[in-house]
């Protein structure tokens, strides 16, 4: 099969990659935390600052929700449709949990 040549083009615009990196750094923090809730426990306290990890998934879930609202405004994304697919997947996924 024959090589293609890729019509993609890596953004460049540098306030485009921030706010697009400081999304994907904060849903990584997101996902730190919840792996420690999975493993520890919500309620379980960090033996350092004594910070319960249910305190740092509220903020790590602000921050995500802060820089998804950033990233909603910069890109102009659509959100009409996102919030009606979110409706869509509520539904889906109250469905599920009825499931479990």
């Amino acid at each position: 099969m024959p090589e293609q040549w890729s019509p993609w083009i890596p953004i460049s615009e540098s306030r485009k990659l921030k706010v697009l990196g400081k999304l994907a750094e904060e849903c990584g923090e997101l996902t730190s935390v919840i792996s420690r809730c999975i493993i520890q426990g919500i309620d379980e306290l960090h033996p350092i600052t004594n910070k319960s990890n249910r305190q740092w998934l509220e903020e790590e879930i602000a921050d995500v929700l802060t820089s998804m609202g950033l990233i909603i405004v910069e890109l102009g994304l659509d959100i009409e449709f996102m919030e009606e697919r979110s409706k869509v997947k509520e539904k889906l996924l109250a469905m599920w949990l009825k499931a479990l």
